[in-house]
């Protein structure tokens, strides 16, 4: 662990000036350090190790980065050591986040009969089923940019959040596949008021053997 000291300062306007330079300095020897520790395979050693031989660069760096001459060897030596703290940090996100995907997928796959998801492309933010677009009460497919976050059907009348629209449609399309029938009247959990016009968080049709038969045939194959 690396432990700096942090001290109240009141600079003047030529000192805020001189540590915005030497700030900015350490901030290019960052990106730089870790463009290089990039380049190294994770088979040349341990991340300290790496790190390390980022960090024993600096003396050639010296030589042509004449910024550098301006900044104490431990204040260079600490920027690029940095990068060991980041990878970790980042690390222990990354396991987090496992984590917590594994529990949620693991919730509902215990307290769900069926679980619909799209096979949708994130990256280029693609939709090739048309879930948003398509109205889940009547079909009819209207254009809307993704900054719009409500459907509203021109052509019946139908309204709810964007997203509620394309849940309906992924899960009708996901009993479909597995040739069940669902009714929309009565659904078992709602997210909504009870009296609210339209349901939209419809999960599974009430008192459905055939729907538990079916998903359960379905994972077994």
């Amino acid at each position: 662990m690396h432990y700096t000291y942090r001290f109240r300062l009141k600079p003047t306007p030529e000192q805020r000036e001189l540590l915005d330079y030497h700030r900015d300095t350490c901030r290019q020897l960052y990106n730089h350090a870790l463009r290089e520790f990039e380049q190294i395979p994770e088979s040349a050693g341990t991340l300290n190790q790496r790190v390390r031989q980022v960090r024993d660069q600096l003396t050639d760096l010296k030589e042509w980065w004449d910024d550098l001459n301006d900044l104490y060897s431990t204040v260079a030596q600490s920027a690029v050591m940095r990068i060991e703290d980041s990878i970790k940090a980042l690390s222990e996100l990354k396991r987090k986040r496992r984590d917590f995907l594994h529990k949620l997928s693991n919730y509902y796959a215990t307290e769900y009969d069926l679980v619909a998801v799209e096979d949708l492309d994130a990256k280029g933010l693609g939709e090739p089923n048309d879930t948003t677009r398509e109205c889940a009460s009547c079909g009819v497919k209207t254009d809307k940019p993704l900054w719009v976050r409500d459907h509203f059907c021109p052509s019946c009348g139908f309204e709810t959040d964007r997203d509620a629209n394309a849940a309906i449609n992924i899960l009708s399309r996901g009993l479909n596949q597995l040739g069940v029938g669902h009714s929309k009247g009565t659904p078992v959990e709602t997210a909504l008021p009870v009296d609210t016009p339209v349901s939209a968080k419809c999960v599974v049709e009430t008192g459905s053997p055939i729907l538990k038969e079916r998903t359960a045939s379905a994972v077994s194959e």
